[in-house]
């Protein structure tokens, strides 16, 4: 199972936590999970839940959060070469390797573009009338690859999620039934599948965003204590408030 993580800040938020503890208690019960960070699509900017297009960061500017955050998930969930370790992977090592012209052909022809408007990151920034540019609609079909490369790399089945998130993650299921083969994976099994998690609010309807704010500690602690234990809650928090220091002094 994976979930990816953008290199939009020198720090995760409050909802990065929440979906750690779903790879925590997935790795708890016997899985591997698999942290994947967004060195690529973080170069092109996911338009979820936003009214305007990202800023653009240099190379530069998403390693250096890249690194920054690396250390985190150490905290919390066990590394190494062992069945149920959890591994770390970057998309940059696909993304930027991909020929445009073939990318098309063996991935873009599985798209349907009458679909993708209707996905909430595109469909409302069009009813607002609020431009979006060719390199945001593109995105989804970056995430859905992911999919695909991670399950040719490491077998993986299960991505999971913010439910912002959601059009993004089908797209994935559905580019893996129709493409995987095309690219070289051979998968048995049932399928692919995937799991959304409630976003985080601070105020009705403010949701927390990982370039923006971390989020209210208090409100979150309590989410956190219905699916986990003390240990863990404690660790999260411990983490938000190094987080938010770090954040205030602007380090």
């Amino acid at each position: 199972a994976y979930v990816g993580y953008d290199c939009t800040a020198r720090s995760l938020h409050i909802g990065n936590y929440l979906t750690m503890m779903m790879l925590y208690w997935l790795q708890q019960s016997g899985n591997k999970p698999i942290t994947l960070m967004g060195g690529g699509t973080t170069m092109v900017g996911d338009p979820s839940g936003k009214d305007e297009t990202r800023a653009m960061r240099t190379v530069a500017e998403i390693e250096a959060n890249k690194a920054s955050i690396r250390g985190v998930f150490a905290k919390v969930l066990r590394y190494g070469d062992g069945k149920s370790d959890a591994i770390m992977l970057d998309n940059a090592e696909w993304l930027t390797k991909l020929n445009w012209i073939e990318m098309l052909r063996d991935i873009g022809r599985h798209f349907s573009v009458n679909r993708m408007l209707t996905m909430d990151s595109v469909r409302l920034r069009l009813e607002r009338e609020q431009e979006m540019s060719f390199i945001e609609f593109n995105y989804m079909v970056c995430q859905a690859y992911d999919f695909v490369e991670l399950s040719r790399r490491a077998g993986c089945r299960l991505q999971m999620g913010g439910s912002d998130q959601w059009g993004n993650i089908v797209n994935g299921v559905d580019l893996g039934e129709g493409a995987r083969r095309d690219v070289g994976v051979e998968v048995a099994g049932e399928g692919d599948f995937v799991a959304e998690l409630r976003l985080v609010v601070v105020h009705p309807g403010v949701v927390v965003h990982g370039a923006e704010i971390t989020g209210d500690l208090l409100h979150a602690a309590a989410t956190c204590i219905v699916h986990a234990d003390v240990g863990v809650v404690l660790q999260l928090l411990e983490l938000a408030v190094e987080d938010g220091l770090h954040r205030h002094q602007g380090a």
